[in-house]
């Protein structure tokens, strides 16, 4: 026989518990946390430079601007020149895309390898599981 246990009304929730999602539960401690917080404020700054690189740089960074070479920082050149006189600030705000255009593709690469890789050995399984598995 086959025995429940029934909570009385007065106990019952009225509405069922539900756990929040993933991301929203991990975004929350990152915001708990004072160096997620700090991270993110980074991040956050590293991606608008990159994307609005040519409202901020003061000068195209491939410019070479003749009689400027190896300036010293000042009012001009905020960070001063290289040896063909191109502006060092302007180059690392354009450097931003290059370094965020970089990550992004290595991760997908890397993305891709490992998602194929346990795809097949999860289809296959067996000696193929095997041999994945100690290969990586």
């Amino acid at each position: 026989m086959l025995l429940r246990y029934v909570l009385p009304a007065s106990r019952r929730s009225k509405q069922p518990e539900t756990s929040p999602s993933p991301s929203l539960a991990a975004t929350r401690r990152v915001m708990r946390n004072p160096s997620g917080i700090v991270g993110t404020a980074i991040l956050v700054i590293f991606l608008l430079v990159a994307f609005m690189a040519p409202m901020l740089a003061p000068f195209d960074p491939l410019v070479q601007h003749a009689g400027d070479e190896l300036k010293a920082p000042g009012t001009t050149y905020l960070l001063g020149t290289d040896e063909f006189g191109r502006d060092i600030l302007s180059r690392i705000i354009y450097g931003a895309r290059l370094s965020l255009a970089v990550g992004i593709i290595s991760t997908g690469i890397g993305f891709a390898i490992g998602a194929l890789s346990g795809l097949i050995t999860g289809f296959l399984g067996g000696w193929v599981d095997e041999m994945v598995n100690r290969l990586w």
